[in-house]
């Protein structure tokens, strides 16, 4: 008799922990970074797992399933996006909080520190100024780390749209920032 149970003889619950558990986090920050606040991202991630739940035996088949959570909560997104446009007090980003984490290298002299700070402080407000939908591609992309393939499945894009897409926007980011930062700072991001 085997102590370990196969997942057919598991309870839902108990399978659904199993998927889901190793993503919550991802899906937390990512969940943050789209809104910027803790509490829209915290209703975002338990709206996702409400939505989920149901849907067990497909995630069961699901091969890449973090790329596939990500899509379901994108579109979560858009769809409580949507919804908050139409009031005006409630805008992802418009409470302050930073998109990019900013945590300084210990071993950084004070100018570079200043250099570091100020340049993090107007890439952020360069991601603010995005659309959305740019500022889902950056945040996916390069700062969370998905492939341009994950992207396409996520976005669901054609991949060539995609990379188009991340072109364009990658572009408005370096004219943005050339109208803040000074050239010094930019060449020593870009190399």
């Amino acid at each position: 008799m085997s102590f370990l149970s196969s997942p057919s003889q598991q309870p839902a619950h108990s399978q659904f922990e199993q998927l889901v558990h190793p993503h919550i986090q991802h899906l937390y920050h990512l969940a943050h970074r789209l809104y910027g606040n803790q509490s829209d991202a915290e209703d975002l991630v338990q709206d996702l797992l409400i939505k989920l739940y149901p849907r067990l035996e497909e995630m069961l088949s699901i091969e890449k399933l973090r790329p596939w959570l990500a899509r379901i909560m994108y579109r979560l997104f858009i769809d409580h996006w949507r919804k908050k446009k139409q009031q005006p007090e409630h805008y992802p980003h418009d409470d302050g909080e930073q998109i990019l984490a900013q945590t300084p290298e210990p071993t950084l002299e004070p100018d570079q520190l200043i250099d570091q700070t100020r340049l993090s402080h107007n890439l952020n407000a360069a991601i603010k100024r995005l659309s959305v939908e740019q500022r889902v591609l950056i945040t996916l992309h390069l700062i969370e780390g998905y492939s341009l393939n994950d992207l396409a499945m996520v976005l669901e894009l054609p991949l060539g749209t995609v990379k188009s897409r991340l072109h364009r926007t990658k572009d408005q980011l370096k004219k943005s920032l050339r109208k803040t930062e000074p050239l010094s700072t930019l060449t020593r991001v870009n190399s």
